[in-house]
């Protein structure tokens, strides 16, 4: 069943004392053909002549005889798409602790999609992710290229819009909003290797066969001054308004500190060749990076305001789902009140299903890693290395802590 912008509703009776009725349709429809059967009820849509010429039956149920010509208004049928939209988006949606989606942020989303639906447009949702592989291959992710735990990711995006396309005809589109050069130069990642991970990101996209995923990043919308990282161009002549007794803000910025820790965890213990810090310099470095953060973070979030007005804004991470940002669980994790992302975990598949971990957490005596394009990709039982996988979207078992409020 298909409903667009350019729906008439039509309830009636079709039986043979209604010519006006069956006149009416003809004028409006052409020549359908009709079942004429007294109190048969009929509901009937015009299509879009770009999908269709002739009416397509959506209803089927009995009237009493004296049934009249109702017409609903294309609002109220596109605001029950809405809320038909807004059922699919609660299969996605994280729900943390303190929740704001039912008493708040429902009526705030409801209100965006209703106006990309009263204008028959695509509904255009932008989520900056997929920033770059965590650096830390020591202990989290298997190198600095996609892996199974974007492919997860991904189909479950594209997934998530072909829900939408079945009840909404103008569709859904995510735009992937990169946020490697935001931070990148922060945690030590060359231009390079955000380069190559977002491009091999498009390729993975696009041999999947996704038609509902687009990708931008920083890099296409600034223009880079020679010697200097996009993040410092990015919040140049920003003065920081830091307020870490903002309760907010503060959790924001613990939650940063709490990631740099281990993020750069490799770093601080002298993994990567450097010597090992001492405890104050590394929760000295954690804090330098953890507020450089948060302002490039407020300037990317502004930056992406001001690209995408009118866009539903979704997150990786768990806000309180108040508006105007909505937490999204892309990798399907067990917990909605936590999430784990597929740049900082590795996939491991086994005969219970399907976990996101951290490298240093897989039992190399019982799992083996897979390669795919020339790459490591995930991890399967000792044996077991050539098993196709049997599934294309998962759920998976979230083992890590809860990463900060951000994006």
């Amino acid at each position: 069943m298909l409903i667009t912008k350019f729906n008439v509703w039509w309830i009636l009776e079709l039986s043979r004392s209604t010519p006006e009725v069956l006149s009416e349709l003809q004028r409006r429809h052409g020549n359908p053909e009709f079942i004429r059967s007294p109190g048969l009820v009929l509901g009937f849509t015009e299509r879009s002549a770009a999908m269709a010429t002739e009416p397509s039956l959506v209803e089927l149920r009995r009237l009493p005889s004296r049934a009249r010509i109702q017409k609903t208004s294309s609002h109220t049928m596109e605001s029950r798409t809405t809320q038909n939209i807004l059922q699919i988006f609660e299969t996605i949606r994280l729900r943390p602790d303190g929740d704001l989606f039912e008493s708040v942020g429902k009526a705030r989303l409801a209100t965006q999609m209703q106006r990309w639906i009263d204008g028959g447009e695509r509904i255009k949702m932008v989520l900056p992710a997929f920033p770059f592989k965590s650096p830390n291959t020591h202990n989290k992710v298997l190198g600095a290229l996609p892996d199974r735990a974007e492919e997860i990711a991904l189909n479950n995006l594209e997934d998530f819009c072909c829900k939408i396309d079945n009840i909404y005809p103008a569709g859904a589109e995510i735009v992937i909003f990169g946020d490697g050069r935001v931070f990148s130069d922060l945690l030590g990642v060359s231009d390079e290797d955000v380069a190559s991970y977002t491009r091999e990101l498009k390729k993975t996209s696009q041999a999947m066969g996704h038609t509902h995923i687009t990708f931008c990043g920083l890099e296409d919308f600034m223009v880079p001054v020679e010697g200097e990282p996009l993040g410092t161009t990015l919040v140049k002549g920003i003065t920081s308004n830091l307020n870490l007794e903002d309760p907010m803000e503060r959790k924001t910025y613990q939650g940063f500190r709490k990631f740099v820790l281990e993020d750069q965890r490799h770093v601080f213990d002298g993994l990567n060749g450097g010597k090992k810090m001492s405890r104050k310099l590394v929760d000295q470095e954690c804090g330098r990076i953890a507020k450089a953060m948060l302002v490039r973070n407020a300037a990317f979030s502004s930056l992406g305001d001001s690209l995408f007005p009118g866009a539903i804004r979704l997150s990786i991470h768990a806000h309180l789902n108040d508006g105007p940002k909505y937490g999204i669980d892309i990798l399907g994790t067990s917990n909605g009140n936590r999430t784990i992302t597929p740049w900082h975990c590795v996939i491991v598949e086994d005969s219970f299903g399907i976990q996101a971990v951290k490298r240093e957490q897989v039992d190399l005596d019982k799992y083996e890693l897979v390669s795919k394009h020339g790459r490591p990709w995930g991890f399967r039982p000792k044996g077991q290395s050539n098993r196709k996988s049997s599934a294309m979207y998962y759920r998976i078992e979230c083992t890590k802590e809860e990463e900060p409020l951000c994006r």
